[in-house]
């Protein structure tokens, strides 16, 4: 479903702002590179404590966040997927 070059990290942006957080950008493989026609899933990101995060505009604290990721089709059958951002 992501990206993984196996070495465990995300082709993520980092952008330190002045806070001490950074905003990081993530993707998900397209619908159709798993059988799906385009734009028939639906994709959500949540963090640990169920919040929706947004990649691009989430600003995160320095640490570790486990971030879940859900993709739904139109039948309600669902796959979820966690990757950390550092």
């Amino acid at each position: 479903m992501f990206n993984d070059d196996n070495d465990n990290t995300n082709d993520a942006t980092e952008a330190n702002l002045s806070n001490g957080t950074a905003v990081v950008t993530w993707s998900a493989t397209e619908g159709a590179d798993v059988g799906y026609a385009a734009n028939t899933l639906d994709v959500s990101y949540a963090d640990s404590n169920s919040a929706a995060v947004v990649s691009g505009t989430t600003a995160f604290a320095v640490g570790t966040h486990t971030i879940t990721a859900t993709l739904a089709d139109d039948s309600s059958n669902s796959r979820t997927c966690d990757f950390d951002v550092k």
